[in-house]
């Protein structure tokens, strides 16, 4: 699915991009994220206290991180 979220604050986006990635990556679904390199960066983290381990899900090829900037 696909939605649009507005956001005013950095702090915002990267707490709900990382609770909808958390969601489907632990029904075992994959996920990708463009982002600039500071925001996956900050959405790692985000992952990482909800659990979640970026480098491994990027080793496993659940996750892919995509720096906007080089899209």
């Amino acid at each position: 699915s696909h939605f649009v979220q507005f956001y005013e604050d950095e702090g915002f986006l990267v707490e709900t991009v990382a609770d909808w990635l958390a969601a489907g990556l632990r029904r075992g679904e994959a996920g990708v994220a463009i982002a600039t390199a500071e925001h996956l960066l900050a959405i790692d983290e985000a992952l990482l206290r909800r659990g979640l381990d970026a480098g491994e899900l990027r080793s496993s090829a659940q996750l892919r991180s995509v720096d906007a900037h080089d899209a």
